[in-house]
């Protein structure tokens, strides 16, 4: 899902949101609230709905600000007023991945919080300190145990600056993509201390950059993407680790619930891959790579991985240059890049990765 607007209406008095719903209590009053800026929208329905009682979250940008050598963003989650299962629900439960709390794995992965240099290609990622620990909001502290529906509190995100002379950018939070996103100079205000939830309008969690140009190898959290990047609500992802360029396909467009054979929107998704490996230079072998959630007995998955890469290896050698061998493995569930504990988590997991040695983007 992408999200634009015009810059007229980037500024939206608080409690204002799109469809007429109010957040943060009570009606709106143009004359006596603080103005709170709404540079992108976007609603997400609970994991763990029900066909009749659904959570409904709304995820709102609120700001990209440069800042001492830093970027930070800052929006906000929040169940909407007509919400009618928050009680059974939580919005640590239902965003645990995807509210910022940007998970990366020992080769750090693309985390759920980003700014897209779309110059260059790039996505800026939350910044992992020695401590192991994201600088960005906690969840057990911005996010209160029992939220009520149409209150929503603020988060954050620290990520390496952004280069010079960027003003607009493409920002994914919280499983949203927003584009045309102005970037500008200066953290919010008034700050206020991040060890509890602050709800929309009573301010912005306390900052402090510092420090960060002392965290070693900051161009880690800086990963080259591809215009049929996951990062730009496409199938395929693209990444480079080391001399190795990594191609993820989502498998839940390619193949139905249990199965191996391709759908019809496969052989699409597939042809990008295959334009991405060209453009990679490919030399000797391409190794096609399945990979499950962890649902299901992990004898089935690995059966399952194995089968899913050799019908993705089938269709994409013909579409490969001369020379290049196309060899395949399955992993099972044993590889997972997000957490099985959500349905958004499990989503990437399910996938097909492509790995051609030698690739230069």
């Amino acid at each position: 899902m992408r999200h634009q607007g015009s810059m007229c209406a980037r500024l939206a008095v608080l409690g204002m949101v799109t469809s007429g719903l109010v957040l943060g209590g009570g009606p709106a009053r143009a004359a006596q609230e603080p103005k709170v800026p709404i540079l992108g929208q976007g609603l997400s329905s609970s994991d763990t709905a029900t066909k009749t009682d659904v959570s409904k979250g709304l995820v709102t940008l609120h700001g990209v600000r440069r800042a001492e050598g830093a970027t930070v963003v800052y929006w906000s989650l929040g169940w909407t007023p007509d919400t009618t299962d928050s009680e059974n629900a939580s919005l640590v439960g239902t965003w645990g991945y995807n509210a910022g709390l940007a998970w990366h794995s020992e080769v750090h992965q693309l985390g759920d919080v980003a700014v897209i240099d779309s110059r260059a290609m790039k996505a800026y990622t939350p910044i992992i300190g020695p401590d192991d620990t994201c600088k960005c909001s906690d969840s057990s502290y911005a996010l209160p145990a029992d939220p009520k529906p149409g209150k929503a509190y603020v988060m954050h995100a620290v990520l390496p600056e952004l280069p010079e002379g960027i003003d607009e950018a493409t920002v994914k939070v919280a499983g949203k993509v927003f584009t045309d996103v102005p970037v500008e100079d200066g953290l919010m205000t008034p700050a206020k201390p991040k060890d509890e939830p602050i709800l929309v309008g009573k301010g912005w969690p306390k900052v402090n950059p510092a420090g960060i140009d002392k965290v070693k190898n900051l161009e880690k959290f800086i990963y080259p993407v591809s215009k049929n990047s996951q990062i730009l609500d496409s199938a395929v992802a693209t990444r480079e680790e080391g001399a190795q360029t990594q191609i993820d396909i989502a498998a839940d467009v390619l193949f139905n619930v249990d199965k191996a054979t391709l759908t019809g929107k496969a052989k699409k998704e597939i042809k990008t891959a295959a334009d991405q490996i060209r453009k990679a230079k490919p030399q000797g072998k391409v190794t096609v790579t399945g990979h499950t959630d962890s649902d299901g007995a992990k004898d089935y998955n690995q059966d399952l991985s194995e089968r899913r890469a050799e019908s993705v290896a089938k269709e994409i050698k013909p579409l490969l240059p001369k020379g290049v061998t196309v060899t395949t493995e399955g992993k099972g569930e044993s590889e997972p890049i997000a957490s099985n504990e959500t349905d958004s988590g499990k989503a990437k997991n399910r996938r097909v990765t492509i790995t051609v040695p030698g690739g230069e983007q």
